[in-house]
């Protein structure tokens, strides 16, 4: 063994051996199978959503979304409709046959976006890949119209992005149903491309941040939102709001150790109720639009509110969105008790009410008031007069029981006139469709007045009787006339298809074949047959137009090349991918005796 020099010979036995360092066994850590991608955002209002990492993880690794969610995904998703569809297709098509309705779901918290992101953690080894769905906020916020069903953008970002060499990406504040306008730069979101025209899904195959999937344009130009209209002062301002406390809300998600518990978020919705300027939950659900039920069962968690119905709620009760999830609403502080313990306690004083001196001009005064209110025509409710008066019912039932009498058998009288009124024009409406050559069935008369066809039959019995009768009639030589038109679409020349027949006639084919499932079929055969002669009549045209070309070139001395023969020949054909046309060339050639060229 051959030894650099100025080192020293090293003894060759066992006590020098022994001296020897013992090198521990390195620990290497197990790899990803995909790229170890940060994410970005995370933190951030502008958290990066899950859809649009596939679609930067996809094009990092150089393929496509649809081949990366095709062999390495969906194998790992284990849903019986992936794995059906990747043994009956391509696997590249699994994207789009199997997963394309459920892709909107990746950004929320469901079933579908737990799996998607144990998926993605498996091939990237990433732990904080849920923050870009709403998965930690799962159980505090309704799945029902969370996410938007299409792509929405805002070009400014995009194009702000590209000038400044930031990376293209789609945040997670983008796919958020309420969320409808851009905070950063106060215009609309796009949800249309503005070269096709078309919306965009979610989870394309060929998907790429900041460009349409199905043109390839840019989102990002500016020409397109410089000249987008604004929306109003009003509603630009409450859109702001909203995506600021969205923004809070994605920001925090990081912070949060736990998932939120529906009781923890009942107990922050009832306190903020009653800590509001309303205090109760009747005054709270008729200022903020919200049904009193849905308010009753969310302060006593019996359901789970959608996001925007906790967005009302924070700007009624001026409370921040996150601090009601989570459960920061303070709770309402009793008075304190400034006397001792053994003290004793003072009697509560109970307040005055106010007390109406009543005299004889006073109630001059509301008697001419509350027969004016009697002479105005329709006559009002008594609820809209004690309103307008400024007095209780039972108060002036008790000091004008005359005019309270008159009042309400008035209005009485009103509603049993308008009633009646109302259900001789449904008479009319009945009698009228009974002498119509195409007349309308009784729950289409119930649907246009607004009322049950059980209302209808109980009100007029026997001439909804007629009116059925009369329909079923008309119905049935109303399909007569139709298979008539069917037999005669038998014998035109040439023969149409079924979907233009079902054009003319203004229905659909479905309808056809469920009615005449017999004729639909000698239609459909027959219009299968026309398009075969169609086709063998292009195949002997093609083949003696061919052989003629290839003829005159032998004739002439040149030789029928398949190049030679496609410039000559009417109709712009492919002749290396047409048998018809090669089985003449080589014809032609054989008949000549030449050697084909390869």
């Amino acid at each position: 063994m051959l030894w650099e020099e100025g080192e020293k010979d090293v003894p060759h036995n066992s006590a020098a051996m022994n001296e020897l360092p013992v090198w521990e066994a390195l620990s290497i850590p197990s790899r990803s199978r995909l790229y170890h991608m940060m994410p970005i955002g995370i933190g951030t209002a502008y958290v990066e959503s899950a859809t649009g990492y596939s679609s930067r993880l996809a094009a990092a690794h150089s393929v496509t979304l649809a081949v990366l969610f095709g062999y390495e995904i969906a194998p790992l998703l284990n849903k019986n409709y992936l794995r059906n569809g990747e043994a009956r297709s391509n696997k590249n098509a699994v994207l789009a046959n199997s997963f394309r309705t459920l892709a909107p779901a990746v950004d929320g918290f469901g079933v579908i976006a737990e799996s998607y992101i144990d998926a993605l953690h498996k091939l990237t080894m990433r732990d904080d890949l849920r923050y870009l769905t709403m998965l930690p906020w799962r159980g505090a916020i309704s799945y029902r119209h969370l996410i938007r069903l299409k792509r929405a953008w805002c070009p400014a970002c995009y194009e702000e992005w590209d000038c400044s060499g930031e990376p293209i990406y789609e945040p997670l504040i983008w796919s958020l149903a309420v969320v409808t306008i851009c905070d950063r730069h106060r215009r609309r979101l796009s949800s249309r491309c503005h070269s096709c025209k078309r919306e965009l899904q979610h989870l394309a195959s060929r998907a790429r941040p900041g460009y349409c999937h199905l043109c390839k344009a840019w989102l990002g130009r500016s020409a397109i939102f410089a000249q987008e209209k604004l929306p109003a002062g009003e509603e630009l301002e409450r859109q702001s709001w909203a995506c600021n406390q969205v923004n809070d809300l994605l920001k925090s998600a990081p912070t949060v150790s736990s998932l939120p518990q529906s009781s923890t978020l009942a107990s922050s919705i009832s306190r903020s109720i009653r800590s509001s300027a309303f205090k109760d939950e009747l005054a709270f659900a008729r200022k903020s639009g919200i049904p009193q039920s849905t308010v009753n069962d969310l302060c006593r968690g019996n359901s789970v509110p959608q996001l925007s119905t906790l967005l009302k709620i924070a700007f009624f009760a001026r409370v921040s969105i996150t601090d009601l999830v989570i459960g920061r609403i303070p709770e309402i502080s009793e008075s304190p008790v400034l006397s001792k313990p053994d003290s004793p306690q003072p009697k509560a004083v109970k307040a005055a009410t106010p007390h109406h001196r009543w005299n004889d001009k006073k109630l001059f005064e509301i008697r001419r008031s509350f027969e004016e209110l009697l002479e105005i025509r329709p006559p009002l409710p008594m609820i809209q007069i004690k309103n307008r008066l400024n007095y209780p019912a039972s108060t002036l039932s008790s000091k004008f029981p005359d005019l309270h009498q008159k009042a309400v058998a008035g209005y009485r009288e009103y509603i049993k006139n308008r009633r009646q009124a109302f259900w001789r024009r449904v008479r009319k409406k009945l009698k009228t469709q009974m002498e119509s050559g195409t007349p309308l069935s009784v729950s289409e008369v119930a649907r246009e007045i607004g009322r049950s066809r059980t209302a209808v039959v109980k009100r007029f019995p026997t001439l909804c009787m007629h009116l059925s009768e009369h329909w079923l009639k008309r119905r049935e030589e109303h399909w007569g006339r139709v298979r008539t038109f069917l037999q005669d679409a038998l014998l035109n020349d040439p023969p149409l298809h079924l979907k233009a027949i079902a054009k003319q006639l203004k229905l659909s084919h479905t309808s056809l074949y469920k009615r005449f499932p017999q004729i639909c079929y000698e239609i459909a055969a027959r219009y299968a047959l026309h398009l075969r002669q169609i086709r063998i009549l292009k195949k002997d045209s093609l083949r003696s137009e061919v052989k003629g070309i290839a003829t005159a070139l032998c004739e002439q001395g040149i030789y029928p090349s398949v190049r030679k023969v496609s410039q000559q020949i009417s109709k712009p054909v492919s002749l290396r991918s047409s048998k018809v046309a090669l089985e003449s060339l080589r014809e032609v050639r054989h008949e000549r005796g030449l050697v084909l060229k390869a």
